[in-house]
């Protein structure tokens, strides 16, 4: 409601105590600082995630399908992909959480992998959908984005 939504200006009580406290004040001002220092690197890691990301779903869009044994889902007809993948929702159930099938989930699937968060798994999953080649995508996923 309006009134939890004018409470959260509470918060800037903050700024308040840093008028009294020095120690406060500087903290305050270093953290600025540093959150301005960073702007022009935050701005070239989201270029940098975006673009990948793109590459991502353009290599691998589509192609991450796998059974609950891990293998590879192939089809011949849409019928035959319904019964060894239904629809789980809006996505079919042999998609796995990673995936490159969307921009929004490239993103966060590149996200991922730079943070280092079973980036093998996806890695594995990416070189059973098209071949070993694809670890080259990998690698410069995190060469560039980690490095």
């Amino acid at each position: 409601s309006a009134v939890t939504a004018l409470r959260a200006f509470r918060l800037l009580r903050i700024f308040k105590l840093a008028k009294k406290f020095r120690g406060m004040r500087i903290l305050l001002k270093a953290s600025i600082a540093t959150l301005l220092g960073m702007r022009d690197f935050v701005l070239l890691l989201f270029l940098i995630i975006c673009i990948f990301a793109l590459v991502g779903q353009s290599f691998f869009g589509g192609r991450f399908m796998f059974d609950d044994d891990g293998e590879l889902v192939t089809w011949t007809t849409f019928a035959e992909f319904q019964q060894k993948c239904p629809m789980d929702g809006k996505k079919p159930r042999c998609v796995p959480r990673a995936h490159f099938d969307t921009w929004l989930w490239s993103f966060t699937t590149i996200f991922q992998i730079l943070s280092g968060e079973n980036w093998n798994a996806v890695m594995y999953d990416g070189m059973k959908a098209t071949s070993w080649v694809a670890f080259m995508f990998f690698w410069l996923v995190m060469l560039f984005g980690n490095f």
